[in-house]
């Protein structure tokens, strides 16, 4: 595996030759850059459009990057979402993470909240879950979305190019 992540490393690097102003992030580490003054720069989550499409090895590890945030969402949501309405609904943990997860896959809720307490986190819980599934979705969909674009970019460059 090791030896995999150096080749994918070193055939994307020399890919990256050219533009050598940013540093790099790739496949979690982060390259040295050149001078000092980059240091304070942000590292790009994805290439600029000059630079060359990526492997589809490094593209997979990038899609596992995202994969794997997205399920830190959900965990962090289910999480917030039993503890809160363990709290504020009076429900045991099994039924308070049965509630979190219908609610977070936009499924209902299946107990009934007694408590005012209970409704008004049940309320805040169900509007925080509709907009963790779109960031959810636009997380997952990202590098899907900038891989056809960045082709698409490339290919016009190369038929200006020609004419």
């Amino acid at each position: 595996m090791r030896q995999l992540l150096l080749t994918l490393s070193e055939s994307h690097n020399s890919a990256l030759e050219q533009n050598r102003r940013y540093p790099v992030l790739l496949l979690g580490r982060i390259e040295k850059p050149d001078r000092f003054s980059d240091l304070g720069r942000r590292t790009p989550l994805f290439e600029k459009n000059h630079e060359p499409l990526l492997p589809r090895t490094v593209f997979v590890f990038r899609l596992g990057r995202s994969f794997g945030f997205t399920l830190l969402i959900v965990a962090l949501s289910l999480l917030m979402g039993s503890v809160g309405y363990h709290h504020f609904a009076d429900l045991s943990w099994v039924d308070a993470l049965l509630n979190a997860a219908m609610i977070l896959t936009g499924m209902g809720p299946v107990d009934r909240m007694h408590t005012t307490p209970g409704k008004l986190f049940s309320s805040f819980y169900a509007l925080y879950s509709g907009i963790a599934f779109l960031t959810m979705t636009a997380v997952i969909l990202a590098p899907f979305i900038h891989r056809l674009l960045h082709k698409f970019h490339l290919d016009d460059d190369d038929d200006q190019k020609t004419t």
